[in-house]
């Protein structure tokens, strides 16, 4: 939870990320038609953000062979529903 709330609300967040990827989409995609356009847009979305920082962080936890892909589907899932509800009621979102 503490890595999407840097990617979304930290100004480090916005030096490192946020910016650059918007720089980039308008730089390359300035009617926002294409995926890097749309990509951008991600970038405000709690819910997309934390299921990919989620994802990210369950993979570096799966062991090799020892899992099933749909556990760490299921976990990752489960990890984005608990912390953009988290997020909502501290005032992540809008």
């Amino acid at each position: 939870m503490r890595l999407t709330r840097l990617v979304l609300l930290d100004d480090l967040g916005l030096w490192l990320i946020r910016q650059p990827a918007f720089d980039l989409a308008k730089r390359h995609d300035p009617e926002g038609e294409t995926w890097v356009g749309k990509a951008h847009s991600g970038l405000d979305c709690t819910f997309c953000v934390g299921y990919w920082i989620g994802a990210g962080v369950a993979l570096a936890y799966l062991p090799k062979r020892t899992r099933p892909l749909w556990r760490f589907v299921t976990a990752t899932l489960t990890l984005n529903e608990v912390s953009g509800h988290l997020g909502a009621r501290l005032g992540d979102t809008g």
